[in-house]
Protein backbone atom coordinates (compact mmCIF):
# COMPACT_ATOMS: atom_id res chain seq x y z
CA UNK A 1 0.00 0.00 0.00
CA UNK A 2 1.38 3.36 -0.98
CA UNK A 3 0.14 6.62 0.51
CA UNK A 4 1.04 9.91 -1.10
CA UNK A 5 2.29 12.88 0.91
CA UNK A 6 -1.15 14.37 1.54
CA UNK A 7 -2.59 10.97 2.50
CA UNK A 8 0.23 10.41 5.00
CA UNK A 9 -0.36 13.86 6.48
CA UNK A 10 -4.09 13.22 6.79
CA UNK A 11 -3.53 9.85 8.48
CA UNK A 12 -0.98 11.33 10.89
CA UNK A 13 -3.18 14.31 11.70
CA UNK A 14 -6.01 11.96 12.66
CA UNK A 15 -3.70 10.09 15.02
CA UNK A 16 -2.28 13.35 16.42
CA UNK A 17 -5.80 14.59 17.15
CA UNK A 18 -6.59 11.43 19.12
CA UNK A 19 -3.48 11.54 21.34
CA UNK A 20 -2.73 14.09 24.04
CA UNK A 21 0.41 15.97 23.00
CA UNK A 22 1.81 15.47 26.51
CA UNK A 23 1.96 11.74 25.82
CA UNK A 24 4.28 12.36 22.88
CA UNK A 25 6.86 14.18 24.99
CA UNK A 26 9.88 11.95 25.41
CA UNK A 27 8.60 9.50 22.81
CA UNK A 28 8.79 11.65 19.70
CA UNK A 29 11.40 14.38 19.33
CA UNK A 30 10.22 17.96 19.42
CA UNK A 31 12.04 18.57 16.13
CA UNK A 32 10.00 15.88 14.40
CA UNK A 33 6.75 17.19 15.83
CA UNK A 34 7.46 20.80 14.88
CA UNK A 35 8.60 19.70 11.42
CA UNK A 36 5.48 17.69 10.75
CA UNK A 37 3.23 20.44 12.13
CA UNK A 38 4.88 22.86 9.68
CA UNK A 39 4.24 20.37 6.90
CA UNK A 40 0.59 19.99 7.98
CA UNK A 41 0.12 23.76 7.93
CA UNK A 42 1.70 24.09 4.48
CA UNK A 43 -0.45 21.33 3.04
CA UNK A 44 -3.58 22.72 4.70
CA UNK A 45 -3.00 26.12 3.06
CA UNK A 46 -2.97 24.66 -0.44
CA UNK A 47 -5.64 21.97 0.01
CA UNK A 48 -9.32 22.68 -0.53
CA UNK A 49 -11.88 21.21 1.89
CA UNK A 50 -13.18 18.96 -0.90
CA UNK A 51 -9.68 17.68 -1.66
CA UNK A 52 -9.07 17.04 2.04
CA UNK A 53 -12.32 15.07 2.34
CA UNK A 54 -11.45 13.09 -0.79
CA UNK A 55 -8.03 12.33 0.70
CA UNK A 56 -9.61 11.09 3.94
CA UNK A 57 -11.76 8.71 1.90
CA UNK A 58 -8.74 7.55 -0.13
CA UNK A 59 -6.81 6.78 3.07
CA UNK A 60 -9.75 4.81 4.47
CA UNK A 61 -10.11 2.82 1.24
CA UNK A 62 -6.39 2.08 1.01
CA UNK A 63 -6.19 0.96 4.65
CA UNK A 64 -9.27 -1.26 4.29
CA UNK A 65 -7.96 -2.80 1.06
CA UNK A 66 -4.56 -3.43 2.60
CA UNK A 67 -6.03 -5.01 5.74
CA UNK A 68 -8.38 -7.24 3.74
CA UNK A 69 -5.56 -8.32 1.40
CA UNK A 70 -3.35 -9.20 4.36
CA UNK A 71 -6.18 -11.15 5.96
CA UNK A 72 -6.87 -13.09 2.76
CA UNK A 73 -3.18 -13.89 2.44
CA UNK A 74 -3.02 -15.20 6.02
CA UNK A 75 -6.17 -17.28 5.55
CA UNK A 76 -4.82 -18.69 2.29
CA UNK A 77 -1.53 -19.64 3.95
CA UNK A 78 -3.39 -21.28 6.83
CA UNK A 79 -5.48 -23.36 4.39
CA UNK A 80 -2.34 -24.47 2.56
CA UNK A 81 -0.72 -25.46 5.86
CA UNK A 82 -3.86 -27.37 6.91
CA UNK A 83 -3.94 -29.23 3.59
CA UNK A 84 -0.25 -30.07 3.89
CA UNK A 85 -0.71 -31.30 7.46
CA UNK A 86 -3.70 -33.47 6.47
CA UNK A 87 -1.81 -35.08 3.58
Amino acid sequence: MQLNKLEKAVALSIVFNSIDNKELIGRVSEEKISGVVELFEGLKECTTPDKEKETHINVINKLIDSLLEENQSVESNERIQDQTTEA
